[in-house]
């Protein structure tokens, strides 16, 4: 019996000093750190043990940013976590995934002579003592220069490091372009002189390429002129073990002017209070709309230059949000004046304000080319998500149609509107090779409106179109249009799977 109290003694013992003793290893403020010397670009390993911290110190001899990271690619399922704390255990910076595959990878300013603390440690406990390998290693910053897009090749689970110190105090963007073929998930950061985090962005530059994603990072932060700052950028995603893109820092301008130059492609909306009216025969129409992204936008810059891009691309392209103030971001905007404000993402307060004026159906029709039947003429597509407006009168009622003679590869899209801008009908893949081929009754004397565009709001290009008096085809001419679609979906099919 006192055997067995004894062995029973002994596990609440090692039980207790189980639970209790790695509890007291997390260092609070004040209390002593037991720690084990690492040195400079040399693997040192972490030994964890359940609910606790390995501690590693160092004391530098030079002043700079210092990076203290995991390297972890074991099998086990971990989550590394690691801190840096100053000589009294205050936690000074602090990363959980930074260096990819749940490697944590944490930077800061350390000063020369003061002796500084490096906590590793799991996100999720584990029973069993953990092990894995950290490297302390003095960054090395990479001069990079304005308006100069640099090549990067960042190793797996890496980072590579630029420095600036602008003359100008202002607003300034650090952003990506993807090159090459490998799938990437490039992500930026922008950091002041202690390696404090200041600005942070993955994926809202945009580029999918090829139904591919790689989507690059677009983020901006007010810089004073005088101070240093570091730009720091990795990949998320690397399909091999290099990720390679290029990178590129800009002054961004004041935007002194906005305008809409282009209203789109109208947009069919139902049954909304407002947006909708009723002709004399109570036939319901609908007045065209436009969303916030179809919009093509002219800013001018305080050097005068200007770009023209539409809602979605404005900011990937410019560093700044565009954003109605008239509660229609999410809803159409109709023809009159509309407030909006261009800020930064990062700060709301730094902004902007101008009233635009979105263009009637009347205005908008002013540039209109005629259209005569039977005669070819092309469609021109300049900017993203923008359409070629067409009109026609008839001279004798019947049915039209208005077709398409894109090349393989283009989506061509169009829509029929009234003199009103009601809208009347519209077709995407009605002809061959996703052409359209839209079929209409026509009045005598009234004016008709196509607009001409891309399925896919990012499509830009030109191509044939043409207005014919259309007439059924008879029952084989049916029967070998019926074939022919059976034969282009197959060879469409057949290129999908090449």
């Amino acid at each position: 019996m006192k055997k067995l109290t004894s062995i029973l003694l002994t596990l609440v013992l090692a039980l207790g000093a189980l639970l209790v003793i790695p509890l007291g290893a997390s260092a609070a403020a004040g209390d002593a750190i037991s720690a084990t010397p690492i040195k400079l670009d040399t693997e040192a390993t972490a030994v964890i043990p359940w609910r606790g911290t390995a501690y590693f110190s160092y004391t530098p001899t030079e002043s700079g940013l210092y990076r203290f990271y995991s390297a972890y690619n074991g099998i086990l399922d971990i989550d590394p976590v690691g801190r840096i704390l100053d000589a009294d255990g205050d936690e000074l910076a602090y990363d959980d995934d930074s260096a990819g595959n749940l490697n944590f990878s944490v930077s800061y300013r350390l000063e020369a002579g003061k002796t500084y603390y490096f906590g590793a440690s799991l996100l999720s406990d584990r029973l069993l003592t953990t092990r894995y390998p950290v490297f302390l290693t003095k960054v090395t910053a990479t001069p990079i220069a304005l308006d100069t897009p640099t090549d990067v090749a960042v190793p797996r689970g890496g980072e590579v490091l630029f420095s600036y110190t602008p003359a100008v105090s202002g607003m300034y963007r650090f952003y990506s372009s993807r090159t090459g073929t490998s799938i990437t998930l490039p992500a930026g950061r922008i950091l002041d002189a202690n390696g404090d985090e200041l600005a942070y962005d993955m994926g809202s530059g945009g580029g999918i390429d090829f139904g591919i994603i790689n989507m690059n990072f677009s983020v901006s932060c007010y810089l004073k002129a005088g101070e240093n700052y570091y730009f720091a950028t990795k990949s998320y995603i690397e399909m091999s073990s290099t990720a390679r893109y290029s990178v590129c820092l800009t002054k961004l301008k004041e935007i002194t002017s906005i305008e809409v130059i282009d209203n789109a492609i109208p947009e069919l909306i139902e049954n909304i209070d407002g947006y909708s009216a009723w002709t004399d025969n109570d036939v319901e129409f609908f007045y065209y709309y436009y969303y916030y992204g179809d919009l093509t936008i002219k800013a001018t810059f305080e050097d005068n230059s200007t770009v023209e891009l539409n809602g979605y691309d404005f900011y990937r392209k410019t560093g700044y949000l565009l954003v109605p103030e008239d509660d229609q971001y999410d809803n159409p905007w109709g023809p009159g004046m509309h407030s909006c404000a261009v800020y930064l993402a990062e700060d709301e307060n730094i902004r902007t304000n101008f009233t635009v004026k979105v263009k009637s159906f009347t205005e908008e029709m002013a540039s209109a080319q005629v259209l005569s039947l039977g005669v070819q003429t092309t469609a021109v597509i300049p900017q993203d998500g923008g359409v070629t407006y067409f009109k026609f009168t008839p001279a004798e009622s019947g049915s039209y149609r208005f077709y398409s003679s894109a090349a393989r590869g283009l989506d061509p899209y169009v829509s029929l509107h009234g003199a009103n801008g009601a809208w009347l009908g519209s077709d995407d893949d009605g002809g061959r090779n996703y052409n359209f081929s839209l079929v209409c009754d026509l009045t005598a004397g009234e004016t008709y409106y196509f607009a001409a565009g891309f399925y896919y709001s990012d499509g830009t290009g030109s191509y044939p179109v043409c207005l014919e008096k259309y007439t059924p085809p008879g029952f084989f001419v049916r029967l070998l249009a019926f074939f022919q679609s059976i034969f282009d979906w197959l060879f469409n099919l057949f290129f999908w799977f090449l």
